[in-house]
């Protein structure tokens, strides 16, 4: 879809990938190739230090016989003035990544599931720190007579457009057939084009080295198509998600969630940022601790603490609930995400009541942090993991053919379809689905 993306200055934002025609929700809007990327054990504490790209990318922008990436590099943001005013034109950049053979950057560009994942008449770009517009055709292979990429300039593209993931796709690794999942830190020039929302329109993830963007939203002409830059901080108060921006890529906010939160009531403000912080500084860790070590005195303890935290929250969202819609209900409560989340993980741990009373607990947990998902988070690999707990659990309490089972069914199958688009093969949705149920049991207990 690149032909219907182009880049343009933002008032007050400086560039950005806007749509020329309208894009409905779950067309592909980009699958492109790294300049550079380096694996990793799938676990957070092994992902590569984005450090570690800057001779890498210093060695791919500098050989002789790929001097398309040097030419693509050369839109991208490094933190001059002159650099955010750049109008490159995104299907050029594609042209571009197109003829580049580097080894090291699309070794796994060739493998199967991508083909089906990417629609072959789709595709735009993505992430990592702002700006991006319309036309200024591409200085065409100017950039292979320019000077050498140094390191110096390596490290600032690389502050501002690397991208980092602690997983690619686990479902699509999965029906890849990959012996083990990645994580990954690299440059996707396209992808760097994209500015960032709390509350974006678009979803990204890897399949492969392979960056896959698409629409979770339908974007009409002339509107911003955005991606989320946070990874699990998206599910934080504004002042929190403000400070991860502005530490990391320099830049406040302005998107209608963090204004959205702005506008609630400072009283409602305060006790979003304070349930937050006890969750995360103190009942997160208390319950991590608990389960590692299978005490259930104080992992009861910390449900009882965790459902007095939910009671106070929801009578303060009730009291506030003539002038808040019910987007903007689960909008403020996905700043304290963890802890529906933790609710849900005691509830399967330390069931109530009877089997029935038990899974009908369950179903509701899931079914709440499924909406917050659905509102901040459309497409993400945890809202199709939720929805497929939703379906099984529907499923166990009321029968494969019930209603509730028939409306959960639904909600999994948008949200793969959110993720995955409506064009793949019967054959490779379903093993999707199917991977994605196994890896939701595992990730959500």
């Amino acid at each position: 879809m690149v032909g219907e993306l182009i880049c343009a200055m933002m008032e007050g934002k400086g560039r950005g990938v806007i749509a020329r025609h309208s894009i409905a929700a779950s067309d592909l809007l980009l699958c492109a190739r790294p300049a550079v990327v380096l694996e990793g054990p799938p676990d957070p504490e092994g992902a590569p230090d984005a450090a570690r790209l800057v001779p890498a990318l210093v060695q791919a922008a500098n050989a002789q016989d790929v001097p398309q990436i040097r030419a693509a590099l050369q839109y991208l943001y490094h933190g001059t003035d002159a650099s955010r005013l750049q109008l490159p034109d995104i299907r050029t950049m594609m042209n571009l990544a197109k003829h580049s053979s580097s080894s090291s950057s699309s070794s796994s560009l060739q493998e199967g599931l991508q083909d089906s994942c990417c629609d072959h008449d789709h595709s735009s770009g993505h992430h990592h720190h702002h700006h991006d517009s319309h036309s200024h055709s591409a200085a065409e292979p100017a950039a292979a007579d320019a000077d050498k990429l140094t390191e110096q300039q390596a490290s600032l593209l690389v502050k501002y457009n690397a991208f980092a993931d602690d997983y690619e796709d686990l479902a699509a690794a999965a029906v890849r057939g990959a012996a083990m999942p990645h994580s990954h830190v690299g440059l996707w020039p396209q992808f760097a084009l994209f500015n960032h929302s709390c509350l974006p329109n678009s979803v990204h993830y890897l399949v492969g080295h392979a960056m896959v963007v698409r629409a979770v939203e339908d974007v009409a002409a002339g509107e911003e198509l955005t991606v989320s830059y946070l990874g699990r901080e998206e599910f934080a108060p504004a002042g929190a998600r403000q400070a991860v921006l502005q530490e990391r890529y320099g830049f406040a906010c302005g998107c209608a969630r963090c204004q959205l939160e702005s506008q609630a009531p400072r009283q409602l403000q305060q006790q979003l940022l304070d349930t937050y912080r006890q969750v995360m500084q103190d009942l997160k860790p208390r319950f991590l601790e608990a389960v590692e070590h299978q005490d259930q005195s104080n992992l009861a303890a910390v449900q009882a603490q965790l459902q007095t935290l939910e009671h106070s929250l929801s009578a303060a969202l009730q009291q506030h609930r003539a002038v808040l819609s019910d987007s903007a209900v689960l909008v403020l409560q996905a700043a304290v995400y963890d802890l529906y989340e933790l609710l849900l993980f005691c509830e399967q741990l330390l069931p109530q009541g009877n089997e029935a009373e038990s899974k009908h607990a369950a179903l509701a947990c899931i079914g709440r942090c499924l909406a917050i998902l659905n509102c901040v988070s459309k497409g993400a690999e945890l809202h199709v993991f939720l929805a497929s707990r939703l379906l099984q659990h529907a499923v166990d309490l009321r029968g494969p053919d019930s209603a509730q089972a028939e409306a959960a069914a639904q909600l999994f199958l948008e949200a793969h379809r959110m993720r995955y688009g409506s064009q793949l093969e019967q054959q490779v949705q379903l093993e999707l689905m199917e991977a994605n149920k196994q890896a939701a049991e595992e990730f959500l207990m």
